[in-house]
């Protein structure tokens, strides 16, 4: 018997008959006996036999092979585990079978088109036997890694559904099957949209649960991965209107001891950021989300990053100066790590120039961090004080600003100091208002290319001691020029 084989005599048999000649017969046993109801004393049993012997012959890599491109194979197969008629063992058999030829390569163009495929592997999830759950779930994950199938498999109603049902499944490894067939379906791109929209966001919803809940890490992770491939211009804001969703963000950011979930995280969070300003309903909670990932000492410098990025753009910078406490956490943040110095000193410069010419209220901790940027002044990190010293000089535009400043004597002494140094800076070619306005990206990029050219020039009352005498004098009230 084939069947009680190694893969060896499977091949030498199957040669002996020949391929066709071998697959043509088993196909046509089920074809007859698939139909035979349970009861009846031989139908069941010959059915089994023969999916035995599918299962063995893919023992052998050159006859599995063979049996992904036949489509006579995989309908006989895909009969078997629709049929009503035979029992389970059978539909383990088909699945287990079915699942293996989804591995093959040469069954891209085959087994997605065979009638009835989708629709037979969406009933397993209606199964009350968790290994026929299991193997569907597995069988279209097979599948969804083939990039000629993530389309048809996105589009087809049955098949969402089916997976949607098998990411609340009690067992983990339905779950995990699930979810990675999702993420793979889910990084085509006619399929993101469809999939955030669908069933008035269930996946968003399911996924969401999961990274918080789940009992299993690996799941947790799995998901947050997922709604990052999910993620692109066109359905950014539609998640952003979630409810749920930051907050979840939020408390997986800040847990630093799981770094692997948060690096996932903070993926996700730059994936969004590019499509959320402050025109958003939910931008404010959005800004919540990366005020309380803060905590997370992992993960400081990625937010530091992020909203870096979203002060660069005018639209966003009122939202940012009023959100309780940022500003004020940035500064010490700034006091406290002065690896992050340069990054924060330059997101407080972005947010200075608001959209209508007016600034922020300076607060005593914001002063103190801006202060202690000043003497910044040597070699690159001529640029932090830099970009300090034309931060202070648009506060200095409020009155109020202006009192906390007199008060400030070592703000004046770095000032004064700053006048008479001889200073090592770079030679940039950008003007100082593209300075101000261009992407954080380009002014690296302007930065580190004048850095490269060894253009360094030694002033004395040149810009920086030309630009610490202008704030003197707008901090004096003498000079409200910007």
């Amino acid at each position: 018997m084939v069947h009680r084989c190694s893969s060896k005599s499977v091949k030498h048999s199957v040669k002996l008959a020949g391929k066709q000649k071998a697959f043509k017969l088993l196909c046509e046993i089920v074809d007859k006996y698939r139909h035979y109801p349970k009861e009846h004393a031989h139908g069941s049993t010959i059915v089994c036999k023969v999916t035995k012997i599918f299962n063995h012959f893919t023992r052998a890599n050159c006859v599995k092979l063979k049996m992904a491109e036949n489509y006579d194979i995989n309908f006989a197969i895909v009969k078997i585990i629709e049929n009503d008629h035979v029992g389970e063992t059978e539909k383990l058999n088909a699945l287990n079978i079915l699942t293996e030829l989804a591995c093959c390569d040469n069954a891209v163009s085959v087994l997605i088109h065979v009638k009835g495929l989708t629709d037979a592997l969406s009933e397993c999830a209606h199964s009350s036997n968790v290994k026929i759950r299991n193997l569907g779930a597995m069988a279209f994950l097979n599948l969804s890694a083939v990039s000629e199938n993530k389309q048809i498999l996105g589009w087809d109603k049955n098949v969402i559904d089916s997976l949607s049902k098998c990411m609340c499944d009690d067992s983990e490894s339905v779950r995990k099957s699930a979810i990675s067939a999702i993420g793979n379906i889910s990084s085509c791109i006619e399929n993101k949209r469809r999939l955030v929209n669908y069933e008035n966001g269930v996946f968003l919803h399911n996924l969401l649960r999961i990274t918080r809940s789940d009992t299993e890490k690996d799941l947790r992770l799995d998901a947050v991965n997922v709604l990052s491939n999910l993620t692109n211009a066109n359905t950014s804001a539609i998640m952003c209107d979630y409810s749920n969703l930051f907050p979840t963000l939020a408390t997986l950011a800040s847990d630093d001891y799981n770094w692997e979930i948060q690096k996932a995280v903070m993926k996700f969070l730059r994936r969004l950021s590019p499509s959320i300003n402050a025109t958003l309903p939910n931008y404010s909670n959005f800004l919540e989300a990366l005020f309380i990932s803060l905590t997370g000492k992992n993960v400081i410098k990625q937010i530091i990053s992020i909203l870096k990025d979203q002060a660069s753009h005018h639209i966003n910078r009122s939202s940012l100066a009023s959100f309780p406490d940022l500003l004020d956490t940035l500064a010490l943040l700034s006091l406290t790590y002065n690896s992050l110095q340069a990054s924060i000193v330059k997101t407080l410069l972005f947010i200075s120039h608001q959209c209508d010419g007016s600034t922020f209220i300076l607060s005593e901790t914001i002063l103190n961090a801006l202060t202690t940027a000043l003497d910044m002044i040597e070699g690159r990190n001529m640029i932090t004080c830099y970009a300090a010293m034309k931060t202070i000089r648009k506060l200095a535009v409020l009155d109020e600003n202006r009192k906390l400043m007199e008060k400030k004597d070592s703000l004046f002494s770095a000032l004064t100091s700053s006048m008479e140094k001889k200073a090592k800076i770079v030679s940039i070619t950008d003007s100082l208002a593209e300075f101000l306005y261009t992407e954080p990206t380009e002014t690296c990029e302007n930065i580190i290319s004048a850095l490269e050219e060894d253009t360094w020039k030694f002033i004395n009352n040149d810009a920086i001691s030309e630009l610490a005498g202008e704030t003197l004098l707008v901090i004096s009230g003498n000079e409200m020029k910007i």
